[in-house]
């Protein structure tokens, strides 16, 4: 009725020079201030939204994250859902890459004061 999943999503996306396919369809604010693309999914009977990375990655593993998975953005940009960018991770590890990286509030912070 739709088309395909990866139809649906690719028509939703511009992709940008550093191959981040940047999502244009809705977009949720979270709770630390960035935006995740989201996609209305038709799983167990119902209508339900689910972040977009996270859709694509279970496309690209062909099957569904574990309970203890997240979809972990490799090029640091939340509304990317190229699956080149993405790779599932536990929280921990992606908080870690997270402080890694500098994108931390310690980090933020630091960089906001100039030093």
């Amino acid at each position: 009725m739709f088309g395909t999943m990866q139809a649906r999503i690719a028509a939703n996306v511009i992709v940008t020079k550093t191959g981040c396919h940047e999502w244009q369809g809705k977009k949720v604010k979270s709770a630390g201030g960035k935006f995740y693309g989201r996609i209305n999914v038709y799983e167990n009977g119902k209508t339900v939204s689910k972040l977009v990375h996270r859709v694509v990655l279970e496309l690209t593993l062909k099957r569904k994250l574990r309970a203890n998975e997240v979809g972990m953005h490799q090029c640091d940009n939340t509304i990317c859902c190229n699956a080149k960018h993405l790779k599932a991770g536990t929280q921990t590890a992606n908080m870690a890459e997270m402080v890694q990286r500098g994108r931390d509030a310690a980090a933020r912070r630091k960089q906001a004061e100039g030093k």
